[in-house]
């Protein structure tokens, strides 16, 4: 029974794996079928957290044109402490054609940050419980 806690500690790796590979899955995907467009920064809306400490963010409200020529605006549901772009900034987009007001800004932090993190959690767990399981049976 030896091999039990190496196999819950690997186990418990597998989780945010799963939710890496997701979300990396996911932004690719997104990266690859969706348009691209310029966009402008326009301004900022602010929402506060509770959780640890309350806290405001601020995310960025975006303009830019789709392929058909019509302007959309969107909030970034990526928000942070204090207002990453100056008001009027031109940022990258990326977008559904058939629901333009759901863009996303083509950035790490928006894409490929939470997947990082995930990833980053799971790796311990992964080589900790993978080591010691195959020393268990060794």
């Amino acid at each position: 029974m030896k091999w039990l806690p190496p196999l819950v500690l690997f186990v418990v790796g597998l989780v945010p794996l799963g939710l890496a590979v997701q979300g990396y899955l996911t932004s690719w995907i997104l990266v690859r079928d969706r348009p691209e467009a310029q966009g402008r920064v326009v301004g900022y809306e602010s929402g506060y957290h509770t959780r640890p400490t309350q806290s405001q963010s601020f995310y960025p409200v975006v303009e830019y044109r789709d392929g058909n020529g019509r302007l959309q605006t969107f909030r970034s549901k990526v928000g942070t402490g204090k207002e990453r772009y100056p008001i009027g900034e031109t940022v990258s987009v990326r977008y559904a054609p058939d629901a333009p007001e759901d863009g996303v800004i083509d950035e790490f932090t928006g894409l490929w940050l939470k997947p990082t993190i995930f990833l980053a959690v799971s790796l311990p767990f992964l080589l900790l419980g993978g080591v010691r399981l195959v020393r268990s049976f060794g």
